[in-house]
């Protein structure tokens, strides 16, 4: 099975290799979780975010192919960034 991968860079990640497919031990170190945030508050975070994308997207009329895409890319985002660092405020 083949999996596809992104190269990034930039300041924080200089060239380096980031798979679309995450391991288990993955959700378990996330960033949010390095900077002292509990799981279940991650999971909290997580879910008032993608409500947000849905709504905003809904009121905009947006395909909704379009909004779980969003969604998605707002779950990997917080794979590799923190919410203590990037909040809603």
């Amino acid at each position: 099975m083949q999996t596809a991968s992104v190269a990034i860079s930039g300041p924080a990640l200089p060239k380096a290799r980031f798979n679309w497919i995450f391991s288990a031990d993955k959700f378990t170190s996330t960033p949010s979780n390095r900077n002292g945030i509990k799981p279940e508050e991650e999971l909290a975070l997580r879910q008032q975010a993608a409500v947000f994308i849905y709504e905003l997207g809904t009121n905009l009329k947006v395909p909704h192919y379009c909004i779980n895409t969003a969604v998605v890319y707002m779950h990997r985002f917080y794979m590799i960034n923190s919410f203590q660092r990037f909040t809603r405020q």
